[in-house]
């Protein structure tokens, strides 16, 4: 599943395919029709991760297939995986800008808009 990754950073990845199928389905939908290519795709899981990409298995009515989204530079951190993903949802909505933001998109967003501890002034004395 994490060929190519030390221990820890396998972890860490599979924490994080485990939060994108389980909270974000919708997004990990988004990225199989806009991403990889498979418009038609009904459902989609990501299923392996390596240091050179992303695999995602897609559903279609006619049956399933593996899809690889390869990464553009090798991943050694979990925030490197971070990084290509976002640029992967970022692609996706660059092909699909009309439709609704998936719940990933929202919770980026959300996130961007709120201040961060260090940027928030200390309470007056």
């Amino acid at each position: 599943m994490n060929e190519g990754l030390s221990s820890s950073v396998a972890v860490g990845v599979g924490n994080v395919l485990r939060h994108l199928n389980g909270k974000h389905p919708d997004a990990v939908l988004f990225l199989a029709r806009h991403a990889a290519g498979a418009s038609d795709a009904i459902d989609a899981e990501l299923v392996a991760v390596d240091r050179y990409g992303v695999d995602i298995t897609v559903r279609q009515e006619t049956g399933s297939r593996t899809a690889r989204l390869p990464f553009s530079a090798a991943i050694d951190a979990v925030p490197d995986l971070q990084r290509q993903l976002r640029a992967f949802l970022d692609q996706a909505r660059a092909a699909a800008p009309d439709e609704p933001l998936t719940s990933l998109e929202q919770l980026i967003a959300s996130r961007a808009s709120r201040p961060h501890r260090r940027d928030v002034p200390p309470a007056p004395p």
